[in-house]
């Protein structure tokens, strides 16, 4: 239950960027995780998400990976892109503490 809360509360803070990072548009907003929300170290990481529209996330990010990650790493840079490998490679089990305290850092952004 806490991770649902987590995963809904993630994607809005994501989604309030406001437009497509790829194309610009406004609509359909949805969040893509670099690393798959499987990778528990880095599933709320706020680098480890993009605000992409459902056209660029579906059809351009999930279809073409390659150019997705070319994309990824220059949109964050040499070193964010490196961090976020190390830290998403690491095992990571969330105590319910820490999702709790979790959740209230991203409510506060909303």
């Amino acid at each position: 239950m806490l991770t649902k809360k987590l995963d809904i509360a993630f994607s809005l803070l994501i989604r309030k960027r406001g437009r497509c990072e790829r194309c610009g548009t406004t609509k359909n907003l949805q969040c893509s995780h670099i690393y798959s929300r499987a990778n528990r170290s880095v599933r709320w990481a706020e680098k480890n998400a993009f605000c992409l529209c459902a056209g660029c996330h579906a059809y351009w990010w999930h279809q073409n990976p390659m150019d997705a990650t070319e994309w990824a790493r220059s949109r964050l840079g040499p070193q964010d892109a490196a961090q976020l490998n190390v830290e998403a490679h690491r095992a990571r089990k969330w105590t319910v503490p820490e999702m709790e305290s979790l959740l209230e850092e991203i409510s506060a952004k909303l």
